[in-house]
């Protein structure tokens, strides 16, 4: 049959020929795409029809599916020789799940690493099952195998554990060896191909962190110039491998779907478990290995009978449906689409087409494999990838007749690759990069043919901004090499992008048909007639660059408008179709059209984005211009420019209306600027261009009708500078500005002339100041101007000024009035005079004047009016400055109003003098140089270090901006140098003196840390320049005393002395701070805190300077004692620290900042003494023994030697405290060997310095391991005692008995003080001293007597003698001449009690001892009950006494109960509110048996009073701690002191309801009267109570659901834990709503919140009522034997726990009697309900009253329920008895 006509077969008859044909062929049959039809009842055009007939029907056969692979593991035999664990992880490699494979990889991966870690020689012994490494090499087959896939797997997880599992075997020798050795002999070339391919994917992965592990064991790998220093081998990609890498990644980035099927084939049906037998039990011969399967494993495809092949059925869930939704590729959420998994396969195979490229060309200068692969890379399908539309714009239509691509790949996707695939558009733009770089040579025509099209067909239609970013240097590097890209596309374009290789794919041989032949010849018909249309329109390419233009550069303005100038200048001239040269073409005008659209549609968001636009707009201009006028002949040239220069008008003028009408929103500079470069490139092409262009601008300024007034000046200022004034565009400005300025001052003149208002006048004047404010000084350069505007000086023109900033003023003469005293300012020299005004003028109108005039000084301002105006600043900065620094870092600081007035004249003056400076003013003289001191300070010293706003602020730009002027060398003068030298010794002198100023209240530490930030251009040494020198700080240090500030102290330390200084000491005069929180320093303490502030801030200082550390030591003695004592007046601190403990706020936060401070202190000696070395105590114990000074100087040893001579030097216990801190850092790491030195040392000092002796014995004692001579030595001194005369017990008897307690071990250490015998003569040596003595002896030998016998006493206890009665007696002569309101006493009285607490532990296991004491007990314990008594609230606050107050509380505790009787409570209820948690607590113990005590003596007088006289009422101490409240609320956050206060409080309330318990009903009646007579539970205790819960001010409610409130233990109750208070708080609620409930439901009663009552009763109801429901109905179950409820008979109780209800019954005659009350479920809150439910025998109004009667009892005397029952009970006996009794007034 004839080609070109249609066969008379039907279809049937058709498509059977077809299948008979494919298997004659020996390829399956499938059934033949038909030919395309017309829809039904649709006409088409001729040329549809024969398109439509003219299709061929091809056979297209079914894909064929990958053959299946099988696992090595299973066909080598490696599953029965390596591990069965290693077989279980690799055969999880194999599995579907992802978490298996992961799991599987990771235990790969540990085998990997334990193979890593083996000895190198493990490899070369042989495996013999236990080395690693060489089942590692074994398994590497069925690594091989696995690779593939997992490469390319879909879980981010397991391509990057896989990659790292890769990169690990390729760093272990014998593994990359292995590798090796496979890829060079074992590998097919397929398989090499395939795991080198997907290896290369994987190192361009689009995740980055898998990409950077692939690329890592690649690049290690594959021999490259990066590794050839690398030891190990590596592998050589040959360029036959090169190529076949590339081929694959081809094939990857054109059909994904077709690489993953490949890579993921069918599994082969093997047996896991098969192995070799023998034949037993198998069909077959004996001995033949046979192959077991697994039963229903799949088999190989079989044809069936007929022939025809059938594909096998694959697995579905390995199946990939092709779907054209991504969105619905997925098969479950979470999963990755076909969609995706194609983009991801793509990117990495296009960044592996680039490496590929890249590698092969590194080590060469030509290009050897561009050509080869070329018919890959100059496919449209490939080059897709670039665009991201849905179809490919630069291929041929999809009804081409075409059959195939140039590629021969067959594969003709409808969807660009690129489509919803940003990644893939990265990685193709990226590989686009790579082939252009210029190192790879040009590209070849045929690449170069197809990737023009697709480069700028897609360049300008993407829409992601993160591959916008990625083409920009592609784009341009292309368009900068290959111009004539434009002209390739424009023609491709023409050609419907049909290449001329279109017509070779036909064959000589097969003439085309007819049909085909008509389509020919009609479509070139059409392109005939189309193509005149086609010159005079541009190509597709630019249409969509002009649409890139039209939207903004698709949204990415700033970055794309860079990019239109080298787009446009990059266009060939040639190319006039895609742009015309002439620029009265209409494409012309579509171009600037497109540019001028984002503005029309407003899409210039930002100042950036507008800029490039602008730039774009005008750059784009001048190149069209050139274009325009470039290469023409002469006689064209003026017709030309006659059609560019109208153009040029309309341009600028719209540029000008945009920027008047402020609808082009750009800084006025920055636009102004960009207008004149373009002019300035005008000018150039040629004059009248430029003047075109500049005459549309000088008519708009000229008119003056813009809405800114700051715009023409603006303009005519850059043109002034842009334009030189020889040029013609310079004259043309000089013009121009003259005739605007003319304009200008005519204007202004004439409207200050007339009678207007003030907003008349001021919009006349504006232009004139806009048009001062930009020329500023340089108006006046000008002669002509000069002369011209010489009236400037004169006031109507500084009334212009004026107006401007004044614009209030409500008439020009008011103006002219104000300005009056200033108008003999202007063009004169008088400004000396007018310095003052400057200096105090408050006026606003004169300041804003000199502001203006002091910026062109020059031309208003004599040389003598600068140095008067300079001196003026210099007081005014000078003077503030010293203010201020006075009062650095003190905040909050109360300002006078002399300081507030400083603080405004200061800031004005530094904002002149910057003016001045601005203006280019150098200050000289000694003025200036204070005025920049002050400058300095104001900058740099008195603002916070740490950003905070400390109100000393203000002006600090203003002065930083004044100093950066002095030390900026580039704006150096002639004496600058030599002023910043004056300035700088002049500042350090300033500070030097400040720091030790203890008449300012400046904190030091402020300064130092203001110094270590810097001040620009000074290099200061704060040691060397600031802070006292050593020598210095020794003087100040010798002026303070050298004694403790209190005796007291020496129960804090035992080595100070107990006896009163004597030494007479003047205070230094220090500044009081007030209510400042900063601590008044001594002289000596300001310079020591700035030493610590600046040695803690740099620490390598005080390493170097290790002689400050005494002086920081000493430093921290000082602290402690203010710290520990407040009641005495410290020499380095300027007083006593506070009078009120816990009530002076002021006094609690300076107590704060010295603790921080000492913390500092002793951190900085921790970390410097800390680093001491093992012989140092050799070294210095050395120098010291032998009085030389053979340490090195500067050294640790040497600062020992030091301390300890300074020590010997004074003996003053200052000293010898200092040497105690620094023996107790020393002896952390001392040996016996080392502590035996030291007690050497002590021992030479025990006569000639008995304190610094003192002090090296207890260093040792308590910090030192116990030395061997340490024993010897106390025996010694307790020997020494026994010679000692009474005569000398005062002085050498005093001081071996110091020296004996300082020896003394810690009372709990296992070492034993002294022997019995020796023990026994130390307490005879006493009794002789005390008993032989002259006179009585002094309180500092008792006390140190009651020190050692605390470590005698337990020694003695076993010894019986006359020594316990004279222990007794000194006890008890202490306590009796002790008290806590003597400070020099308390340690004496802190001895003793320690003492009597000893003795009470010795008497529990010695009978014999203990009953000598019970003789001497009452006397002692009711001494000591004494001091307890003592109020001590409004005494000082004192560590010292805190602790005897706890000691002694801690003693009274175990007081008989004889000696507490009912005036105990209101004696000590004060203990409640001490400092200390511990005696709050004893105390709360204490007062719980004294109110047991009162309560039952009330009991007993309330009982037998007959004549009412007795008043039950509670003790007037008790109340008057109730009704202090709790202050200013509870916050859980709130300081311990404020903790304490509420502890106490509440503590209070517990000893009142403590007082009820055991009461009578009268005595109860008693407190509650007194207690509702008073209001404190209203006022007071419900709403402390309430808001500590939360109740109150809509604060978070306390909850209670896991604890219980009916039961406290005290024992665990901590005052300064926020949750104990609320617990406590809780616990109290409810004893109050047991005890006094009516006074609860009094003030709920008087409550109108709703809300408020709604949250407490349901708090209640929640919480509370419960449990006092249940007690309530327990003690009705199980009332006492002796109640009414028990004895009486015929009456009978019935509880229904249920119901919350009791019901009483009494029986008369077989009658019965009943009352029920039930409880509601908030009770008590709300009242109870009475019912009589049964009543006989009694009457209404009886019955009645016993009701009103029991609930009076219950409601309103808070009596329980069982006593209301009760009186019920008792009214019926006594009723049915013949008896009447009132039931309302019983009682």
């Amino acid at each position: 049959m004839a080609k070109g006509h249609k066969s008379s077969a039907t279809a049937g008859t058709r498509k059977k020929n077809a299948r008979k044909a494919a298997e004659t062929a020996g390829q399956p049959a499938s059934s033949p795409v038909p030919a395309a039809k017309l829809p039904k009842n649709t006409k088409g055009s001729k040329r549809e029809l024969r398109e439509a007939r003219q299709r061929e029907k091809v056979y297209i056969p079914p894909v064929k599916p990958a053959p299946p692979k099988l696992d090595p593991l299973d066909t080598t035999g490696l599953a029965r020789i390596l591990p069965p664990d290693l077989v279980v992880v690799l055969r999880s490699l194999g599995k579907k799940d992802a978490v298996t494979k992961t799991k599987a990889l990771e235990e790969l991966s540990k085998w990997v690493d334990d193979a890593a870690k083996e000895p190198s020689d493990v490899a070369d012994e042989g495996y013999d099952g236990g080395q690693k490494i060489n089942v590692i090499v074994e398994m590497l087959p069925v690594w091989l195998h696995r690779i593939p896939v997992l490469f390319t797997h879909p879980a981010r997880r397991v391509r990057f554990l896989a990659g790292s599992l890769q990169t690990a075997l390729v760093r272990l020798p014998p593994t990359r060896s292995a590798l090796i050795r496979w890829i060079g002999d074992q590998a097919s070339q397929s398989e090499l191909v395939t795991v080198l391919g997907v290896w290369v994917m994987l190192a361009h992965d689009v995740d980055r962190g898998v990409a950077n592990v692939g690329e890592r064991g690649l690049t290690e790998f594959v021999g490259s110039s990066s590794n050839l220093a690398s030891s190990l081998p590596c592998v050589t990609l040959t360029s036959p491998i090169l190529s076949d890498l590339l081929t694959f990644s081809y094939r990857a980035v054109l059909d994904p779907a077709s690489l993953h099927a490949s890579l993921n084939p069918i599994a082969a049906p093997i047996d896991p478990i098969a192995h070799i037998t023998s034949g037993k039990g198998v069909k077959g011969r004996k001995g033949v290995p046979v192959i077991q399967g697994k039963k229903g494993g799949s088999s190989p495809p079989q044809p069936k009978k007929s022939g025809r092949y059938v594909p096998p059925t694959a697995d579905p869930r390995s199946q990939v449906t092709p779907t054209s939704d991504p969105a619905k590729a997925g098969d479950t959420p979470g999963e990755e689409s076909e969609a995706d998994r194609n983009g991801r396969l793509r990117a990495s195979a296009l960044g592996a087409v680039r490496w590929i490229i890249g590698t092969s060309m590194e080590d060469t200068t030509e290009v050897p494999l561009l050509q080869p692969v070329s018919p890959h890379l100059s496919s449209p399908n490939f080059w897709s990838s670039l665009h991201p539309g849905p179809t490919c714009p630069f291929t041929l239509p999809e009804d081409s007749t075409r059959t195939g691509d140039s590629d021969g790949s067959g594969v003709r996707p409808k969807a660009c690759f690129g489509h919803s695939q940003p990644q893939v558009r990265r990685a193709a733009w990226a590989l686009v990069a790579s082939l252009v770089d210029g190192k790879k040579g040009p590209l070849p025509p045929d690449i170069l043919h197809i990737l023009s099209s697709a480069i700028l067909r897609s360049a300008w239609v993407e829409t992601d901004a993160g591959v916008r970013v990625v083409l920009t240097k592609p784009l341009l590097m292309f368009l900068k090499d290959y111009p004539w890209a434009w002209t390739i596309d424009a023609e491709r374009a023409l050609n419907n992008y049909g290449d001329i290789e279109i017509a070779e794919e036909v064959s000589e041989d097969e003439p085309e048909s007819e049909a085909q032949n008509d389509v020919n010849k009609e479509r070139a018909d059409e392109d005939d007639s189309t193509d005149e249309d086609d010159q005079t329109l541009p190509s597709p390419a630019f249409r969509e660059f002009l649409g890139f233009l039209e939207m903004g550069c698709a949204g990415s303005m700033a970055e794309g408008y860079p990019l239109v100038l080298v787009v446009v200048a990059g266009i060939p001239e040639t190319q006039h179709f895609v742009f015309p040269r002439s620029l009265t073409y209409t494409h012309s005008s579509q171009f600037l059209d497109a540019l001028w659209a984002p503005f029309y549609a407003r899409l210039l968001p930002e100042r950036r984005a507008t800029a490039a636009w602008l730039q774009a707009l005008l750059e784009c201009m001048v190149c069209l211009v050139k274009q325009a006028l470039e290469d023409l002949e002469p006689e064209y040239v003026a017709d030309e420019k006659r059609l560019v220069r109208p153009l040029l008008e309309r341009q600028f003028s719209a540029l000008w209306d945009a920027l008047s009408t402020r609808t082009l929103r750009i800084d006025a500079v920055e636009a102004s600027r960009t207008i004149a470069t373009t002019l300035d490139r005008l000018a150039k092409i040629g004059e009248d261009l430029f003047k075109s262009a500049f005459t549309a601008i000088a008519l708009k300024i000229t008119k003056g009708e813009e809405q800114s007034l700051s715009l023409a000046p603006t303009f005519l200022y850059v043109f002034n500078d842009t334009f030189a004034p020889d040029t013609f565009a310079g004259q043309q400005t000089r013009l121009l500005v003259d005739k605007y300025v003319s304009r200008v001052v005519q204007s202004t003149e004439a409207a200050l002339h007339e009678e207007k208002g003030a907003k008349e006048v001021v919009a006349k004047v504006e232009p004139l100041i806009h048009l001062m404010d930009t020329f500023g000084s340089r108006l006046f350069e000008d002669d002509e101007f000069a002369s011209d505007s010489a009236v400037l000086g004169e006031p109507p023109y500084l009334t212009c000024i004026l107006c401007f900033f004044v614009p209030n003023t409500r008439r020009a003469d008011d103006i002219r009035e104000a300005i009056t005293p200033t108008s003999s300012l202007s063009g004169s020299n008088k400004l000396t005079t007018w310095s003052s005004s400057v200096e105090h003028s408050s006026e606003p109108v004169a300041q804003d004047i000199v502001n203006n005039i002091l910026s062109v000084y020059s031309y208003f301002i004599s040389p003598q009016g600068l140095a008067a105006i300079t001196d003026a600043l210099s007081r005014n900065i000078t003077s503030y400055a010293e203010i201020m620094l006075d009062v650095a870092g003190v905040s909050p600081f109360g300002m006078n109003g002399t300081a507030d007035l400083s603080a405004t004249s200061a800031t004005r003056a530094l904002s002149l003098a910057r003016r001045l400076i601005d203006a280019g003013y150098q200050m000289a003289g000694e003025k200036a140089a204070e005025l920049y001191v002050g400058v300095a300070l104001l900058a740099f010293i008195v603002p916070s270090s740490n950003g905070e706003d400390d109100g000393n602020t203000e002006g600090v730009d203003d002065a930083r901006v004044i100093w950066e002027s002095l030390v900026t060398k580039k704006r150096d003068g002639e004496g600058t140098e030599e002023m910043r030298q004056v300035v700088s010794a002049l500042l350090k002198e300033q500070l030097r003196k400040n720091v030790v100023n203890s008449r300012i209240l400046s904190r030091p530490d402020h300064i130092i840390r203001a110094l270590l930030l810097g001040i620009p251009g000074l290099q200061i040494d704060v040691l060397v320049d600031i802070l006292p020198s050593r020598s210095d700080l020794d003087v100040l240090l010798e002026d303070l005393p050298g004694t403790a500030v209190s005796p007291s102290l020496a129960l804090i330390d035992a080595t100070i002395p107990t006896t009163p200084s004597s030494e007479d000491t003047s205070y230094y005069p220090i500044a009081n701070p007030g209510d400042a929180l900063i601590l008044p320093l001594h002289p000596y303490g300001r310079a020591v805190f700035a030493l610590l502030t600046y040695l803690s801030s740099v620490r390598t200082k005080a390493l170097a300077h290790l002689w400050a550390l005494r002086h920081v030591i000493t430093f921290g003695v000082y602290l402690a004692e203010y710290v520990h004592v407040g009641d005495e007046r410290s020499p380095v601190f300027g007083g006593a620290l506070d009078v009120r403990p816990g009530k002076d706020t002021i006094a609690l936060a300076k107590r704060g900042i010295a603790r921080d401070l000492l913390g500092k202190a002793q951190a900085l000696v921790t970390y410097l003494l800390s680093r001491a070395k093992e012989d140092i105590h050799a070294r210095a114990v050395g120098a010291l023994l032998k009085d030389d000074s053979g340490v090195e100087e500067g050294s640790l040893a040497s600062f020992v030697v030091e301390v300890v001579r300074k020590s010997v030097e004074g003996d003053t216990v200052r000293d010898a405290l200092v040497l105690r801190t620094v023996l107790q850092h020393l002896f952390v790491d001392v040996t016996k060997e080392d502590a035996d030195l030291w007690l050497v040392l002590a021992r030479r000092f025990e006569k000639t310095a008995p304190q610094t002796a003192v002090a090296i014995l207890a260093s040792i004692t308590a910090y030192a391991p116990e030395p061997p001579k340490l024993d010897r030595y106390r025996n010694e001194l307790a020997a020494t005692l026994l010679g000692v005369k009474p005569e000398d017990a005062e002085t050498t008897g005093l001081k071996y008995l110091r020296l004996l307690s300082a020896s003394a071990p810690d009372p709990n250490s296992a070492v034993v003080f002294l022997p019995q015998h020796r023990a026994v003569n130390v307490m005879r040596a006493c009794q002789t001293w005390i008993a032989e003595g002259d006179e009585d002896a002094s309180e500092e030998l008792e006390s140190v007597m009651t020190l050692v016998f605390r470590h005698v006493a337990p020694i003695l206890e076993n010894v019986p003698g006359s020594h316990w009665e004279f222990i007794w007696d000194v006890v008890e002569s202490n306590l009796e001449v002790c008290s806590l309101e003597e400070s020099d006493t308390l340690a004496t009285l802190g001895r003793t009690l320690q003492l009597v607490t000893t003795i009470e532990e010795l008497v529990t296991t010695n009978k014999s001892l203990r009953e000598g004491w019970e003789k001497r007990r009452k006397v002692i314990f009711g001494l000591i009950k004494k001091i307890v008594i003592i109020d001590t609230r409004e005494m000082s606050y004192s560590d010292p006494r805190a602790i005897c107050r706890e000691l002694a509380m801690s003693i009274v505790q175990n007081m008989p109960s004889s000696m507490i009787d009912e005036k105990t409570l209101a004696t000590m209820c004060h203990l409640l509110t001490d400092n200390s948690p511990d005696v709050q607590r004893m105390s709360y113990h204490l007062l719980q048996s004294a109110a047991s005590k009162f309560t039952e003596h009330l009991v007993v007088e309330a009982g037998v009073d007959t004549e009412g006289t007795v008043k039950s009422e509670l003790p007037e101490e008790l109340l008057a701690i109730l009704q202090q409240g709790i202050g200013e609320g509870f916050d859980e956050d709130s300081p311990s002191s404020r903790s304490l206060e509420v502890s106490g409080y509440l503590l209070a309330w517990m000893v009142i309801f403590d007082l009820f318990t055991g009461a009578s009903l009268k005595v109860r009646s008693g407190y509650f009267n007194h207690l509702r007579s008073l209001d404190i539970v209203s006022e007071h205790f419900i709403p402390s109570i309430f808001d500590i819960l939360g109740l109150l001010d809509g604060k978070k409610v306390f909850k209670l659901d896991i604890w219980s409130v009916d039961e406290f233990y005290l024992d665990a109750y901590d005052p300064a834990d926020s949750l104990s208070l609320q617990l406590l708080a809780a616990h109290l609620y409810h004893r109050a709503l047991l005890t006094i409930p009516a006074l609860i439901r009094s003030w709920i009663s008087d409550r109108t919140d709703k809300q408020l009552l709604m949250r407490i009763s349901d708090y209640t109801s929640a919480h509370f009522s419960p449990g006092i429901i249940k007690a309530e109905l327990t003690l009705i179950r199980q009332p006492p034997e002796s109640s009414e409820l028990s004895t009486t008979e015929n009456l009978s109780i019935k509880v229904s726990s249920a119901f919350n209800e009791v019901a009483a019954s009494y029986s008369v005659d077989e009658q019965v009697l009943e009352l029920s009350i039930r409880m509601p479920n908030d009770w008590p809150l709300h009242r109870l309900e009475v019912r009589d439910t049964k009543k006989v025998g009694v009457s209404e109004e009886k019955w009645k009253a016993w009701v009103l009667g029991v609930q009076q009892i219950v409601w309103q005397q808070n009596g329980r329920i069982v006593d209301g029952l009760t009186l019920f009970a008792k009214n019926v006996t006594l009723h049915f008895a013949g008896q009447v009794e009132c039931a309302i007034c019983y009682s």
